[in-house]
This record gives structure tokens, C-alpha cells and sequence, in this order.
């Protein structure tokens, strides 16, 4: 896509968008105090030699608030799926229940809600920033197309300004989702 006058918003957009979406899945695997499959579902484990992540090696339920059920489809796999959860940085500890894993999620303690809230806040400022980044490149291409006589100076500004409205708006999206975080991390 070719920037111009009429698109500028949707160029901005499509190329932030990606940030976003980034910043949703890592917020999304920071532990909070209630069982979540999307803390675990990445978790790398070494098997067909290769590391895949859990997901695709087992199926991931919640039976209540603190407990997940891991059912591995090949039952040769179950001792590395509880190694590879006990050797990540959750603080989780996996017991064998014949076929099943019952993974336990314990509460939180106040310094680890803490902690956890300041990653969340950490990974809402990183993606910030590769927002501003992106925002600043385009501007650049703006200033690039106004100085070689492709745009003119008021179709310039008015570009520059589409495209800090939608950073604006953006940046505004990720301190929500941050915020949102936050709160549920130190909820308890």
C-alpha cells in the first residue's frame, strides 16, 4: 500500500496494528491468580526433536479457579511436558494423575503480584515504543514526499496530524489494556 492523503489512517493503523496484537498476547501470558490456559499454552517442550509448544502436544483445560488439566494426546510425552513446566519461570509444580496432569495454580504472593505488575507495565512501554517508532517513520516518508513535491506542505501537516491522531489512539489502547492487567494481576 502506497501512502497518500486519503489513506494515511489505514496505512498508520495497518502498520500498528501488529504491535497491538503482539502486546495482547504477551499481556495475556503473564500469570495472574486464576488458572489460565494461555500462561502455559506456549511453553516450549523438547520432543520429536524439536520444541513445540504445549498446545500443539495436548489438550489444556480449567477445571476451577486454581486447577488445569493437561491431557497429552501420545502418552510418551508426559514426563517432558512436567519438566518443561517445571523448568519455566511460572513457579508452577505439575503432578501425574495417571494419563492426566493436574497443574495447581497457587495464589499469588504480594511481591509477585507486584513484580508481575511491573512486567505488564514494562511490555506496554516496550510496544509504546515501537509505536512511536512506527510513527516516526512514517512521518519521515511524509517529509520525504513533501521535500521531493509528491505532497504539498498542507497535505503534509494534515498527514503528520491523521497519523498522531492514530498513534494517539493507539498508545491510549495499550495503557487500557495495560491498566486492565494490572488490575486483575493485583486483584486477588
Amino acid at each position: 500500500m502506497e501512502l497518500n492523503i486519503d489513506n494515511v489512517k489505514e496505512y498508520t493503523s495497518e502498520k500498528m496494528i501488529k504491535s497491538m496484537e503482539i502486546l495482547k498476547s504477551e499481556l495475556s501470558s503473564i500469570r495472574t491468580g486464576r488458572a489460565n490456559t494461555s500462561i502455559i499454552e506456549s511453553i516450549k517442550i523438547n520432543v520429536y526433536n524439536s520444541n513445540l509448544p504445549l498446545n500443539q502436544l495436548a489438550s489444556i483445560n480449567i477445571i476451577d479457579a486454581s486447577l488445569i488439566n493437561i491431557n497429552a494426546w501420545d502418552k510418551n510425552n508426559i514426563d517432558h511436558i512436567i519438566k518443561s513446566i517445571q523448568s519455566s519461570d511460572l513457579g508452577l509444580n505439575p503432578t501425574k494423575d495417571g494419563d492426566i496432569i493436574k497443574l495447581s495454580v497457587p495464589p499469588l504472593s504480594e511481591e509477585r503480584r507486584k513484580e508481575l505488575s511491573k512486567v505488564a507495565k514494562q511490555k506496554v512501554e516496550q510496544s509504546a515504543i515501537a509505536i512511536r517508532n512506527i510513527r516516526r517513520s512514517i512521518i519521515d516518508e511524509i517529509k520525504s514526499n513533501e521535500k521531493n513535491s509528491s505532497i504539498s506542505q498542507d497535505e503534509s501537516k494534515r498527514m503528520q496530524q491523521d497519523v498522531q491522531k492514530v498513534t494517539d489512539t493507539f498508545i491510549s489502547n495499550m495503557n487500557k489494556a495495560g491498566e486492565n492487567k494490572q488490575q486483575d494481576i493485583l486483584s486477588i
